[in-house]
């Protein structure tokens, strides 16, 4: 799943953010700085922070 738009994040699902977050690591296996870019256009941070959301509103 590409991820044209930070915003759709807001969208996710707890499973759907599960498997972004899996879906990510895993290609680091096979894309040196697959992470670092991610973590460089902030779509690892906004993962992150609506995981957080999603704790805050008692879904986790």
């Amino acid at each position: 799943m590409k991820i044209d738009s930070l915003e759709l994040l807001n969208l996710a699902n707890i499973h759907r953010l599960h498997k972004l977050l899996t879906t990510h690591i895993c290609k680091e296996r096979f894309c040196s700085k697959h992470i670092a870019i991610m973590i460089d256009n902030e779509q690892f941070l906004a993962i992150l922070q609506q995981l957080q959301a999603s704790r805050q509103d008692g879904i986790l």
